[in-house]
């Protein structure tokens, strides 16, 4: 039995992506494997905290999701690209404000559907979660096992 193989590149608009964040390339997959690697799920980690990114990225790398990161704000057109099945949102980026970002993927047609969990150290972080739209958060110490629990839920 011949063994189908399909090309799938997962390129994008390289004007949209910040070069350090991906880089693009086309690979190859089995026709018996392309369902399982189609339905691996992609997380956006927006930390500006680098301690804290790199324990995230590791922890949920571990539980089997693909992980994207960053320590700066994006496009809305970057996340409608992207098309993650969560997005862990710091609300204070070296570059601007989480909630800021959250409120405009929330109020763009094309990116509201992406869950957004703010991430902060706030007291104010109910109020910011609710004002910016956002479908959680979690309070800055966080429980590693709420940090899964959390992805898990809304991923």
């Amino acid at each position: 039995m011949a063994t189908t193989m399909l090309k799938i590149n997962l390129s994008l608009s390289r004007s949209s992506i910040p070069k350090y964040l991906i880089n693009s390339r086309p690979f190859h997959l089995a026709a018996s494997n392309l369902i399982s690697e189609i339905m691996e799920k992609t997380i956006l980690i927006l930390e500006d905290d680098k301690d804290i990114l790199d324990v995230m990225v590791y922890i949920l790398e571990g539980e089997g999701f693909r992980v994207i990161s960053t320590q700066e704000s994006v496009s809305t057109a970057f996340v409608r690209k992207l098309r993650p099945a969560l997005i862990l949102l710091d609300n204070r980026l070296a570059d601007g404000f989480g909630y800021d970002l959250c409120l405009s993927l929330k109020n763009d047609p094309s990116t509201c559907c992406f869950p957004v969990v703010l991430v902060s150290a706030t007291n104010r972080l109910p109020e910011l979660a609710e004002t910016s739209l956002a479908d959680a958060y979690l309070n800055k110490p966080f429980d590693l096992g709420e940090l899964v629990r959390l992805v898990r839920r809304y991923a």
